[in-house]
């Protein structure tokens, strides 16, 4: 295996740096100006891949490579800005987030201490994500990819020196690597864009680059092509780069072959580090490499400001306060990296410095595993805060005295309302019906009733079927606390009555994949295979001599009702909304279609609950949230119904 013959510093690197976090940046602040400034962390990669196979490679020709001294080097390279970042965002979090928020920070926080902040977005991706803006360690994932990477990487180019390897075995990695990433995006794309196995070509492009300039002298073929060609090289380039940013958008199927454009981009650039105008003098303008110089810590400040920034505006935050955001991450960054980075990075007592910042890094995942066993510190915010946030609670949360009674348990919502006494009416479907639970629960205790609630998250009340989320391509939901809610409603026969709900669009589009109970993929039409099993699902109910009732789903809407009131201590201008018609998502049309089908078929009753929704709903007279979110009644907006229930 050849070698690299030389290490230099190559200023032009750092200004290709600066135009990859300057367009990771834009595209964060101003999406819509910069829609495709998210493949600059595809650039960041092929730079990592080309800067660390030169080190390790020069490292192992001089015969001085070690794992221990190399980790060393990438430990006080990366952990002293990340954890000043981790802590910051744990002081802010404190101050200002909600409990569940808060929580939520504090997994993103042990994640990104741990490096696998890329797997949990990946797996938190689907039915009750947060907004993305709201997760101001969302950025994290490509750390985590980059430092996975960096795990197997040493030790496989290690081991090819050792045996002798050629670079076909990297090559080999490579179309590995790069197949997988195109089959994913096309069947499971937060797992293209997420995990680290479907990125892996992007670092390897950077080996490739590093490669092939140290195994040609300045006389061969190859590299006199580059040298006469650099002009023309480092332009096709940087206009690959162009046509990236122009092209790709968030709507893209991406990585896929679309990246392609910005890590061939980035690999024309380094290969041609002879080029006099593009490389030699834009990408080395002392501004570009001053910005190149701070990317790191550039890239970990500035995406945490801006998602706090939206946070305590309870939306996007207006321009200037977004640029306000940028110009304190530019100043922290140069901070960070003046004296932080710089300092430890280089000196004395290097040892002890990299002993300290493993504890350190230990140090702070505690405080984000502390959050989440303290479910957030709910205490920590004030009471009349918390008042508020009570509002948007929910009630589909299980029972334990439920479950011990009548099963369930995992995803399931398992309620009733007097545990000492039998059961008179059944509430079974998903969070859609556990929503409806507090108001209907009111209504039958008036009446001297029992409502038990056997629902599940994602889980719709279709016999047959299961579902599981598209966007993570996940294997099917555990849905079989269907089992225990029908062996309760066969064995029970104080259950007259058996209410179902379950969401209106998602089992019919593409938020959910299909499957048959033995694990097979639905093939054909949605909405008349689901209408069949629904239909299925009835028809067995009936036969046992159950009333059955349907509620008409509630519509989501295109508002959270949390930016219309004063949630947190710490708020950027006033709180205000505006109610009106448009904030109805109008997407029955296929819904309706299967209720109508069930209902000339089955000769159920159906609640239409959208036909007693006041003029102000969401908001009640009062001016109090009936929703808990886009999709969900909170309790008051469950039990405005319950004068209006005649089962």
């Amino acid at each position: 295996m050849s070698l690299i013959k030389n290490t230099s510093y190559r200023s032009d690197v750092d200004g290709l740096r600066a135009i990859a976090v300057l367009s990771v940046v834009g595209f964060h602040a101003f999406p819509g100006l910069i829609h495709g400034g998210f493949i600059g962390v595809d650039v960041f990669f092929v730079i990592s891949g080309y800067l660390i196979s030169t080190i390790l490679l020069n490292d192992l020709r001089e015969n001085r490579f070690s794992f221990r001294h190399f980790f060393a080097r990438r430990i006080r390279r990366i952990f002293p800005t990340l954890i000043l970042v981790l802590l910051a965002c744990f002081i802010a979090g404190w101050l200002d987030l909600l409990p569940d928020e808060f929580q939520q920070l504090g997994k993103h926080i042990a994640g990104g201490a741990g490096f696998i902040d890329n797997f949990l977005y990946w797996y938190e991706i689907g039915y009750f994500d947060q907004s993305t803006e709201t997760k101001p360690l969302l950025h994290l994932w490509s750390l985590g990819v980059e430092e996975q990477f960096y795990l197997i990487f040493p030790l496989i180019l290690w081991l090819g020196f050792q045996k002798s390897w050629n670079s076909k075995v990297f090559y080999a990695l490579f179309i590995a690597s790069f197949v997988l990433n195109i089959w994913l995006s096309f069947t499971s794309p937060s797992a293209a864009f997420f995990l680290p196995f479907s990125r892996f070509w992007e670092f390897l492009i950077g080996y490739f680059v590093s490669i092939w300039l140290s195994q040609n002298s300045e006389s061969s073929f190859f590299k006199k092509l580059i040298n006469d060609n650099s002009q023309i090289i480092s332009l096709v380039g940087l206009s690959l780069l162009a046509i990236a940013f122009i092209s790709v958008s968030p709507k893209s199927v991406f990585p896929g072959f679309w990246a392609l454009l910005p890590t061939l981009g980035a690999a024309l650039i380094l290969l041609t580090p002879h080029s006099k105008w593009i490389n030699g003098c834009l990408l080395s303008n002392p501004l570009l490499v001053s910005l190149g110089l701070i990317s790191y810590p550039l890239y970990l400040w500035h995406w945490p400001l801006l998602s706090f920034a939206h946070i305590m505006q309870g939306e996007v935050p207006p321009p200037a306060i977004r640029l306000i955001a940028i110009g304190i991450a530019l100043f922290l960054s140069c901070i960070s990296y003046k004296y932080i980075e710089l300092p430890i990075r280089f000196g004395q007592s290097l040892k002890y410095k990299t002993q300290s910042l493993v504890i350190l890094i230990v140090f702070t995942g505690g405080l984000g595993i502390a959050a989440i066993l303290g479910k957030g510190f709910p205490d920590r915010i004030p009471e009349k805060y918390r008042d508020i946030q009570a509002l948007f609670q929910r009630s589909d949360n299980a029972t334990a005295e439920c479950v011990a009674k009548f099963g369930g348990g995992g995803n399931s919502y398992c309620q009733i309302g007097d545990v000492s006494k039998a059961p008179t009416a059944l509430l079974i479907g998903d969070s859609h019906a556990g929503h409806f639970f507090a108001g209907l629960n009111e209504y039958y205790l008036k009446k001297g009733g029992n409502l038990l609630n056997m629902g599940a998250g994602g889980c719709p009340p279709f016999l047959d079927l299961e579902f599981g989320k598209s966007l993570t391509n996940s294997l099917p939901l555990e849905c079989h606390h269907y089992k225990d809610a029908f062996k309760t409603l066969f064995e029970n026969p104080s259950i007259q009555t058996v209410i179902f709900a379950f969401d209106h669009s998602a089992y019919l589009n593409n938020d959910y994949e299909m499957y048959f109970k033995d694990g097979k993929d639905v093939q054909g039409d949605k909405l008349k295979i689901s209408t069949n099993a629904l239909k299925k699902t009835i028809e067995k109910i009936k036969s046992v001599n159950k009333k059955v009732v349907l509620i008409y789903d509630m519509p989501d809407i295109n508002l959270d009702l949390r930016k219309c009131f004063a949630i947190r201590p710490i708020e950027l201008g006033n709180r205000k909304c505006t109610i009106d018609s448009g904030i109805w998502k109008k997407d029955f049309d296929e819904y309706n279609l299967m209720i109508k089908s069930i209902v000339k078929n089955e000769k159920i009753e159906v609640f239409m609950s959208q036909e007693f929704i006041g003029e102000n709903f969401p908001i009640n007279k009062d001016g109090l949230p009936m929703y808990s979110d886009k999709t969900h009644l909170s309790k008051l907006g469950s039990k405005y119904f319950t004068p209006f229930y005649n089962f």
